[in-house]
């Protein structure tokens, strides 16, 4: 039975879950989404604190247009999602943002971008390798808002990937998968860029995933940006020429 508009009866300080809508397509599948709010007790005022999206994944159904958009359905914008973490998490994914710069060239090419595309990142607020690398994502959807959707879903610290997203047997994120407008999978890309495992390798520090306690430098944010904004003008070009599309808008 579907989860979509059940509700978390208890947590900590009290958890209640928003309902998501209910599709008949959910109807067999194991649960999988709610959207939570944390209610804490502040002077005796409740004030809700919006949750991430955790999940649980149909493998059989996972690439399959209908079971991508109810995932996209509930996934949080950027701006959401980053406001899910700890005030030291969202200082750390904010120094990153506000360090990421498209150049004017890289601004031109996403505007001129005419096909719509989603972007659905499996992401964990807590992963160095996320705080690195979904800022840059998050800059090139916004020089083209009108085309590309962005939306994150949270992988807790303990959760596992479906089978299907896991790179050399692990859970790694980030995950993310390009769609087209109609929901249909286009490709996956994580959990580094080339330039993001140079710079990895060249340093060769402990930690499997990095802290994103300080922001990469400049050379290898604009390489890793680079490599993200080539996987993105990839898929649009496969959209711009894909028959299906040109029949549809006749061009």
């Amino acid at each position: 039975m579907c989860s979509f508009g059940q509700h978390l009866a208890r947590g900590v300080n009290g958890v209640a879950s928003e309902p998501a809508t209910t599709s008949p397509r959910c109807a067999e599948r194991e649960p999988h989404f709610t959207v939570s709010y944390m209610y804490a007790e502040l002077g005796g005022w409740e004030c809700p604190i919006e949750i991430a999206a955790m999940c649980e994944y149909d493998s059989a159904a996972m690439m399959k247009s209908s079971y991508l958009a109810d995932q996209f359905a509930t996934g949080l914008p950027y701006d959401r999602y980053v406001k899910t973490g700890t005030d030291e998490q969202q200082r750390r994914w904010s120094q990153v943002c506000d360090a990421v710069r498209l150049t004017d060239s890289q601004k031109r090419l996403v505007g001129g971008f005419v096909r719509e595309m989603k972007i659905l990142i499996f992401s964990g607020i807590w992963c160095g390798d996320c705080v690195e690398q979904c800022p840059p994502i998050h800059r090139i959807a916004q020089a083209n808002p009108g085309k590309i959707e962005l939306r994150f879903v949270e992988r807790p610290r303990d959760g596992e990937l479906v089978p299907e997203l896991r790179v050399n047997g692990g859970s790694r994120v980030p995950a993310v998968l390009l769609l087209s407008e109609d929901n249909e999978w286009c490709a996956t890309a994580g959990d580094r860029t080339i330039h993001r495992y140079r710079a990895v390798a060249l340093r060769k520090l402990g930690p499997l995933c990095p802290t994103g306690i300080v922001a990469p430098e400049r050379e290898e944010l604009d390489a890793t940006l680079g490599d993200w904004l080539n996987e993105v003008e990839r898929v649009q070009l496969m959209l711009r020429l894909t028959p299906r599309l040109r029949q549809k808008y006749q061009d």
